[in-house]
C-alpha cells in the first residue's frame, strides 16, 4: 500500500519545521523590529492566547447562525486530543467539547461546516475505530457536534478495504462543506483504490460515496494529494486543487479541477507549465469564486518560491496577479498558506505564514488587479504563522487565527477592524454596479424597463418585466450585486436576471395575493425567494443554502411585513408592522424569541433600516402627514426625529454614500427627484432628477 499518510504528515511538518526554523534564523539577526501597517485606520487585537489546556494550534474560523465563531484546535484540550471551540467577537472562549479518545477521533483539522440542521460537521485526519492501514493512529473521521453538545462520529474512514488499499479514502485534512443538496463534499488525501486521495460525499446521517480516486490517469496527470477545501461553484459544481500530479513540463507540481455531483472529473489546469513553473506549483490553499464568477487561489511556488496569488476562469485560463517577496527582505510576506476572502469592499484579504517585518506572516489586502497592501505584521507576541483563512463578521471586523505564538505559544485568535461594512444580503442596498452603496433606480411599468444610475452617472437600462409584475431586490447570486428580479403575482413566478452569469432564472414560489419579502433567512449570503401571505399570515421561504421549504405564521391580514435583521445575526428575522395599533412584532432569529413595540400610529409608513451602522436593523416609522421621520436607533435606543419629505413623496431609505448607515430619502414622483440626508455629512442635502412620475422606486422598503 501506498504510503500517502507518511507523505501528508512529511509535508505539513516539513513545511511548519522550516517555518519555524527559518524564523528563528532569521530572528537571530534582528534586535528591533517595527510593525508597518498600510496608512488606513485599523485596530489590531489580540482576543485569545491558546495554552494547552483550552487548546492549542487553531485551524479556520467560521461563522456561526448565531454571530459567533467556531472552530478546532488540533491539539490540546481537556484531553490532549483536540478540541471544538466557540468564541464570541469580543473573545470570549466556550470549549464545546474536546476529544476523549482515540476512537471519536484525534487531531481534528480543516473547516468546520455548519449544517441545515444547526449542528457542526468537521472531521479528524486520524482516530476513529478503524485502523486498517496499519499503525495505531487511526484511519480519520467525520463527526457531528450537536447544538446540545453531543458529539458522534458519523463516519470512520478506511471502513472499505480491498487488497490493502482503504478504497473509501483516509486521512482527510480540509474541512467539508454543504451543498445545495443537502449532502456534505470533502477530500481525503490517501488511498482510494489508487492510493493518491479521493472525493466524497456523504449525507448527513454518514452514507458516505467516493466520487473520484486521484491518480487513476497514467503518471498522476489528474493530480494527487487533495489536501485543500473543495468549493461548489455558481454552475453547481465543485472546484479544488491538488498538491502533486498534472501534466505540466515538470510532472508533480499540482492540478486545478472541477467534479460534477455526479464524480466526472475535468483537470482545468497542470501547474508548472512553463519554464521554470513560472506559473506557480503546489497550491494548497484552496480556492475561492469571487463576484466577477473566476476563482482565485494561491501557491507556495511562482518566481522564487515564495508564493503567489493567482485567479482562474472556470474554463481554465489562469493569470498570476502576484508573487510573495517581491519586496526587499519579503516585507510583503512569504508562505501564503491560507484561502482567499473576498470581503464586503470588493477586495482580497489573506495571510502570509511568514515574512514580513518581523518575519512570523502578514494580513494583507489585494486588489482584483494584484496592487498588495501589508496591513499587519505578526511578532511571536501576537502570534505567528497564521495560515487559515480570515472570516468576516456581521460588524465588518476580520477574524482569524494564528497557528502558533501568542503569550502560551499555542496559538491566537485575533480581530483586526479597518471601518469597512458587512452588508449581508437581507439589507440590499439596490447596489447594481457592485459599489457598496445604493444606486437610483426605478421600474417603468409602461415599457417594463429598469433604469439605473449610480452616483458617478453610470447607467443600465434593462427591459424586463409586464405592467402588472412588482420589482424585487435581491442577490440571488451571491456575488454582492444586485439582480434585475421580480415578482408576478399572475403566476406566483420569480424572474430573475443573474448579475453574475446573465442567464435568466425563474421560480415559481407564491400565488395571486401574496406579497414578495426577499432576503437572507438563512444567513448564507444569498437571497432566498420569500412570500408573506396576508390571508393567513403565514411566510413561506425557500432557503437558498439547503432548498429546504421553511414557514412561519406570524402576522395576520392588514399588517405590513418589515423584514429585517433585528437581532444583528446576519438573518432576516420575520417582522410585522400592525398599523392599527402602531405596533412592531418581530421573530428574532437569534433566539426565537418574539419582540413587541409600539412605535407608530395609523397612516405612519414602516422605514426599517440600520441608520446607526451597529449591522442592525433599527424600528422607524416615516408620517406623511408631517414628512416626519421618527427613528429608533438598536445601539442607543435614543428617538431621533427628522422632517424630510412632505405628502406624495415616496421613502427610498437606503445606504447612498457607503457609510454603512441607511440615509433618509425620498422619491418625490411629481418631479421625479431624489432627495437624500447622507449620513455622512450631517447638513448635506442630495438631489438627483431620475425617473417619471409613472415610475416605481425600486429602493422602497421590501414588502410595500
Amino acid at each position: 500500500m501506498t504510503d500517502t499518510g507518511s507523505e501528508l504528515v512529511a509535508t505539513v511538518g516539513t513545511r511548519i519545521g522550516k517555518l519555524i526554523r527559518s524564523k528563528v534564523l532569521s530572528a537571530m539577526f534582528v534586535f528591533c523590529a517595527t510593525v508597518t501597517i498600510a496608512a488606513t485606520t485599523s485596530t489590531f487585537t489580540t482576543l485569545l492566547n491558546f495554552e494547552e489546556t483550552n487548546g492549542a494550534y487553531p485551524g479556520p474560523l467560521i461563522l456561526g447562525k448565531d454571530g459567533n465563531f467556531y472552530g478546532i484546535s488540533g491539539s490540546g484540550g481537556a484531553n490532549g486530543y483536540g478540541s471544538i471551540f466557540k468564541i464570541t467577537p469580543q473573545g470570549k472562549l466556550t470549549s464545546f467539547c474536546s476529544l476523549s479518545n482515540c476512537l471519536d477521533g484525534r487531531s481534528p483539522d480543516g473547516v468546520l461546516a455548519q449544517g441545515s440542521d444547526g449542528s457542526l460537521y468537521g472531521i479528524t485526519t486520524f482516530g476513529g475505530s478503524v485502523n486498517n492501514s496499519g499503525g495505531n493512529i487511526g484511519d480519520g473521521t467525520v463527526f457531528k457536534l450537536a447544538p446540545d453538545g453531543t458529539l458522534t462520529t458519523v463516519y470512520n474512514f478506511c471502513s472499505h478495504s480491498l487488497q490493502g488499499f482503504c478504497i473509501d479514502g483516509l486521512w482527510p485534512g480540509a474541512g467539508l462543506i454543504q451543498a445545495s443538496d443537502g449532502n456534505f463534499y470533502g477530500t481525503t488525501n490517501g488511498n482510494g483504490n489508487e492510493g493518491f486521495g479521493t472525493v466524497f460525499t456523504m449525507t448527513p446521517q454518514g452514507v458516505l460515496d467516493t466520487l473520484y480516486v486521484f491518480c487513476s490517469l497514467p503518471n498522476c496527470a489528474d493530480g494527487r494529494g487533495p489536501v485543500s477545501l473543495i468549493r461548489q461553484g455558481s454552475d453547481g459544481n465543485f472546484y479544488g486543487s491538488t498538491q502533486y500530479g498534472g501534466n505540466g513540463t515538470s510532472p508533480g507540481d499540482g492540478t486545478i479541477f472541477k467534479i460534477t455531483p455526479k464524480g466526472g472529473l475535468t483537470t482545468l489546469y497542470s501547474f508548472c507549465s512553463l519554464p521554470d513553473c513560472a506559473d506557480d506549483k503546489q497550491p494548497l490553499s484552496g480556492l475561492i469564486q469571487a463576484s466577477d464568477g473566476d476563482f482565485y487561489g494561491t501557491t507556495t511556488g511562482g518566481v522564487g518560491g515564495f508564493g503567489t496569488v493567482f485567479k482562474i476562469t472556470p474554463q481554465g485560463t489562469l493569470t498570476t496577479l502576484y508573487n510573495f517577496c517581491s519586496q526587499t527582505n519579503c516585507t510583503d510576506g512569504e508562505g501564503p498558506f491560507g484561502p482567499l476572502l473576498q470581503a464586503s469592499d470588493g477586495n482580497f484579504y489573506g495571510t502570509t505564514s511568514a515574512g514580513g517585518t518581523a518575519l512570523y506572516g502578514t494580513i494583507f489586502r489585494m486588489t482584483a488587479s494584484g496592487v498588495v497592501t501589508t496591513l499587519q505584521n505578526f511578532d511571536v507576541t501576537n502570534g505567528s504563522i497564521p495560515s487559515s483563512q480570515l472570516v468576516q463578521g456581521t460588524n465588518g471586523v476580520f477574524y482569524g487565527t494564528t497557528y502558533l505564538g501568542g503569550s502560551n505559544a499555542d496559538g491566537t485568535v485575533f480581530s483586526l477592524s479597518l471601518g469597512l461594512f458587512n452588508f449581508p444580503a437581507l439589507s440590499e442596498q439596490a447596489d447594481y454596479f457592485a459599489e457598496n452603496k445604493s444606486d437610483y433606480s426605478v421600474w417603468r411599468p409602461s415599457t417594463g424597463t429598469w433604469h439605473i444610475v449610480d452616483a458617478g452617472g453610470k447607467t443600465k437600462t434593462v427591459p424586463w418585466g409586464a405592467a402588472t409584475d412588482i420589482p424585487v431586490i435581491g442577490d440571488f447570486d451571491g456575488d454582492r450585486r444586485s439582480d434585475i428580479a421580480l415578482f408576478r403575482p399572475s403566476t406566483g413566478t420569480w424572474w430573475i436576471v443573474g448579475s453574475r452569469s446573465g442567464a435568466t432564472i425563474s421560480q415559481v414560489w407564491g400565488e395571486q395575493g401574496d406579497i414578495p419579502v426577499p432576503g437572507d433567512y438563512d444567513g448564507d449570503g444569498k437571497t432566498d425567494y420569500a412570500v408573506f401571505r396576508p390571508s393567513t399570515g403565514t411566510w413561506w421561504i425557500l432557503e437558498s443554502s439547503t432548498g429546504q421549504v421553511m414557514s412561519q405564521t406570524w402576522g395576520e391580514k392588514g399588517d405590513i411585513p418589515v423584514p429585517g435583521d433585528y437581532d444583528g445575526d446576519g438573518k432576516t428575522d420575520y417582522a410585522v408592522f400592525r398599523p392599527s395599533t402602531g405596533a412592531w412584532w418581530i421573530v428574532q432569529s437569534s433566539t426565537g424569541m418574539a419582540v413587541a413595540k409600539q412605535w407608530g400610529a395609523s397612516g405612519d409608513e414602516p422605514v426599517p433600516g440600520d441608520y446607526d451602522g451597529d449591522g442592525k436593523t433599527d424600528v422607524a416609522i416615516w408620517r406623511p402627514s408631517t414628512g416626519t421621520w421618527w427613528i429608533v436607533p438598536s445601539s442607543t435606543g435614543t428617538t431621533v426625529a427628522t422632517a424630510w419629505g412632505g405628502k406624495g413623496d415616496v421613502p427610498v431609505p437606503r445606504d447612498y454614500d457607503g457609510d454603512g448607515k441607511t440615509d433618509i430619502a425620498v422619491w418625490r414622483p411629481s418631479t421625479g427627484t431624489w432627495w437624500i440626508l447622507p449620513s455622512s455629512s450631517p447638513g448635506t442635502r442630495v438631489a438627483k432628477v431620475w425617473g417619471a412620475s409613472t415610475d416605481i422606486p425600486i429602493n422602497k422598503p421590501v414588502g410595500q
